[in-house]
């Protein structure tokens, strides 16, 4: 076992009691986002119906050949003028004028992407006819004699017309009544960039170019285009020309027109480097509810300019369209159902559109798959907003609310545990790209801390400022701006699938006497969910807290399966905690719950299950810590061995809990639930329970050095024992490991309901309707319930003979036989109960 001593950096020390909290608990301060989008980020399809598109269209398409094209020819400026005054029966007319230098002497394969049915009517190369062969999605351009020599600039103009090209999902070219715009990202298309939807060009994150737009249209719609307005001409009627220029070079997916009858509101916000415009595009009648939604931009401005450095287009924009959003620099699509969501709904969307000026308009993925590069950062920025805008409570329930819906959701909707590089074509707008993104590159700030995290994202970006990069050249790009070797960040997060999650195994304390302070040795262990190599250099928090609940915070870097490290405190340790702080997403989610006063059960975010205080004392206060670990626990299939009872079966293989904290022993109780649920394939207890639940129990162990054994005060609540759902109900929480297991736990129970009623223990009132009362017999261990067809229906445990309730409102009418065994599993006796 390698022992790790990497210690004392304290990074939070809060003095005093805390325990004399007057307040009832707050489990969290601000209601889930939600997260179910995709896009750029922004529609409304199953994951897996997109998934499935594209992988219909194609399988992993070589991007080898359509990237050389920049290795012989460098494309400098698109000058697209477009006629849309016919958009109303799906049809265009335009000439694009590509303006291009010729970087390989020789080189004869110049040709450009376009789809759609629009049809070539004519090239000229620098003014004079030229030959072109358009078939299927490309338009070749005939080479001269010899090759194309290394020169230029030269110009191919290209006319053409017909009906533009338009993802069968999301994205493309949109001709609606009142929108005409394009989305430069097709969701259901490989390679997914959709330029080439509406003019002919190089159609790949690398190759970026200036852009001069020249739009006619009419009927009071007017362009509204990226970078500055450069002309109006009346050409008679209600027919006008609206020119646009865009100087700064961007890749051809992020070029964009929108038209319609738009007004724009234009204001100035001054930032920590200067000031920066800001202009919302709407029609009249949906201003003023943008302005509304868009309240708080400045703030969001103001946040990731501290993050990733300055601003670098000539504005902030946003324009309403009917589909969205997609993150056209200067013009960003923003659906029009938006506005009707609140604006904390809005801040999401909006702060995830405007992260991208950063990640993916300054720096670019150098092929669909390696998404995560502009997707994941875009994410994390939204959640980098939150945390300005709303502080840092809030940004942490943000960020877990993410991790728990990629733990939840992620490997459904992508249909599978996917590496983010290179991640496969089907899944490159999934939620990996996106949500698992955003989470992991959360761990890359812990992993750097906030300083260098911040610099070195502005140094990658300053650097490397428009240009294309995989996973490879961008780690080496992060290394040289922190000096900071992040091939295990990259190799445990980027280039494996599936999650780690540490799990403290044990811990012990000697002091050392003042001013030293008390040294706690912690041996931890690796788990892992759906991947195989162990996490290495991976920081963790290690927060103690003392019998006062005064805590302080280390740090540790750790690896490997096992690991052992130290810390040193000035406080003396009654409870140690890992990641209590929030900064490191796992294959866990935890809470830390402070309770004061007796409570109904309360519904614990996060950690999926339900906790009550069924007694306290006056003037106590208790901390109770849950940890929901999403792998399997010791002793399960494939897991670490361990010592289990020899009724245990079988343990979950996918989850189990782990519950600590400072509480009294005598003078409070504490109940909860457990709910499992595996009545779909898809869902956590399906190796359990997917067919039966006939021996579903509660398995239990004090510490990881204790044996596996069933927990002795719970009763299980199935409804039916098929449907692979129901209940553990905890009369009495302790300390320890949790996990749902299968195994005969009713040994001796056979041939019981030959024997004569014996009356052991008390069930009244008998007949019953709602509830019942329940006294076990003194030496009573198990009560189990049973139909009149002989399907158990329910089971508790009870560690002594205190009455207890049970609810049988929901039960079906009849006649019920309740059989109690002892420890060892022999038949006590029995009662029966008449239901009416």
């Amino acid at each position: 076992m390698p022992r790790f001593y990497f210690v004392l950096l304290l990074m939070l020390g809060i003095s005093g009691p805390v325990f004399s909290q007057g307040e009832g608990p707050v489990l969290r301060r601000t209601v889930p986002r939600d997260l179910l989008h995709h896009g750029c980020r922004h529609a409304h399809a199953p994951m897996s119906d997109l998934a499935a598109m594209r992988a219909a269209s194609s399988a992993n398409i070589d991007m080898t050949g359509s990237l050389a094209r920049s290795d012989s020819f460098d494309v400098l400026h698109y000058g697209l003028e477009l006629d849309v005054t016919t958009a109303g029966i799906q049809q265009v007319s335009g000439a694009a004028t590509v303006t291009f230098e010729t970087l390989e002497a020789g080189a004869n394969q110049l040709w450009f992407d376009l789809v759609g049915s629009l049809e070539v009517s004519a090239v000229e190369l620098d003014g004079v006819a030229w030959g072109y062969a358009q078939e299927g999605d490309t338009i070749s351009i005939a080479a001269p004699d010899g090759g194309w020599p290394a020169d230029g600039p030269h110009e191919v103009q290209v006319v053409y017309a017909g009906q533009p090209g338009k993802d069968p999902y999301w994205g493309g070219m949109y001709l609606t009544t009142n929108y005409i715009y394009s989305l430069g990202i097709g969701l259901t298309s490989i390679p997914p960039n959709h330029g080439k939807a509406w003019y002919p060009c190089f159609d790949t994150f690398r190759e970026r170019a200036g852009y001069t737009y020249g739009v006619t249209s009419a009927g009071g719609k007017a362009l509204h285009g990226q970078g500055n307005l450069v002309a109006t001409d009346s050409l008679g009627g209600d027919t006008i020309r609206r020119v646009f220029d865009m100087a700064q070079p961007i890749p051809t997916y992020l070029s964009t027109i929108a038209v319609s009858d738009y007004v724009d509101f234009d204001t100035l916000h001054t930032g920590v480097y200067g000031e920066i415009p800001i202009r919302l595009t709407a029609r009249p009648g949906n201003l003023q509810s943008m302005r509304n939604r868009f309240v708080d931009l400045p703030v969001c401005i103001d946040a990731l300019e501290d993050w990733w450095g300055p601003h670098a287009w000539e504005r902030v924009g946003y324009v309403i369209t009917t589909d969205g959003a997609m993150e056209h620099p200067t013009n960003i699509a923003y659906p029009l159902s938006m506005l009707e969501q609140s604006n904390f709904q809005n801040e999401g969307l909006y702060g995830h559109e405007l992260g991208h000026h950063w990640w993916g308009n300054m720096l670019s993925p150098l092929v669909h798959n390696h998404m995560w590069i502009k997707e994941g950062f875009a994410e994390y920025s939204s959640h980098l907003f939150e945390e300005l805008l709303s502080g840092r409570a809030d940004f942490v329930e943000m960020v877990k609310d993410n991790q728990l819906f990629v733990l939840e959701q992620a490997h459904i909707d992508d249909e599978g545990f996917w590496p983010l590089s290179p991640i496969p074509d089907a899944q490159i707008y999934g939620r990996h790209s996106y949500n698992k993104g955003a989470s992991v590159v959360h761990n890359l700030r812990n992993y750097l801390g906030d300083d260098l995290f911040r610099s070195g994202g502005q140094a990658v970006l300053a650097t490397h400022y428009g240009g294309a990069m995989d996973d490879v050249m961008l780690e080496a790009a992060w290394e040289e701006a922190t000096g900071v070797d992040l091939t295990p960040w990259f190799d445990a997060h980027i280039r494996q699938p599936g999650f780690s999650t540490w799990v403290l195994d044990s811990s012990s304390t000697m002091g050392l006497g003042a001013p030293t302070g008390h040294l706690t040795t912690l041996h931890l262990q690796q788990k892992l969910r759906a991947c195989t190599g162990y996490h290495e250099n991976e920081p963790l928090d290690v927060t103690v807290w003392d019998a006062d609940g005064n805590r302080e915070v280390a740090q540790i870097v750790v690896g490997g399966q096992y690991a052992t490290a130290d810390v040193i405190t000035s406080i003396s340790p009654v409870m140690v905690a890992l990641n209590a702080e929030g900064r490191l997403n796992q294959g866990r989610m935890d809470l830390d719950y402070w309770i004061s006063e007796t409570s109904s059960l309360q519904n614990l975010p996060w950690v999926d299950m339900r906790i009550g205080c069924d007694a306290i004392a006056d003037g106590d206060s208790a901390l109770v810590r849950v940890e929901h670990h999403w792998a399997g626990p010791d002793g399960a299939s494939g897991a670490t061995p361990a010592a289990k009872a020899p009724y245990v079966d079988q343990l979950s293989s996918t989850h189990f809990w782990s519950i600590d904290g400072i509480w009294p022993d005598e003078g409070m109780l504490l109940d909860a639930r457990f709910t499992y649920r595996g009545g779909d394939e898809d869902e956590l207890d399906f190796d359990l329970y997917g067919d039966t639940e006939a021996q579903a129990f509660l398995a239990w162990r004090a510490s990881p050095a204790d044996v596996w054994v069933e927990y002795p005060d719970y009763e299980i609540q199935m409804g039916s024992a098929f449907n692979g759902s129901g209940v553990f109900k905890v009369s009495r929480l302790r300390r320890g490991q949790y996990a749902f297991a299968n195994g005969d736990v009713s040994v001796g129970v056979e041939g019981a309901f030959a024997e004569a009623f014996s009356g052991v223990g008390m069930v009244y009132p008998n007949p019953a309707r709602d509830e019942v009362r329940i006294v076990p017999p003194a030496q009573g261990a198990r009560l189990q319930v049973w139909d009149a067809a002989g399907r158990q229906t329910m089971r508790l445990t009870a560690s002594d003979s205190s009455e207890r309730m049970l609810n049988v409102a929901g039960w079906e009418r009849g006649v019920y036989v309740m059989v109690w065994t002892g420890s060892d599993g022999l038949v006590l006796g029995q009662d029966r109960l008449v239901l009416e």
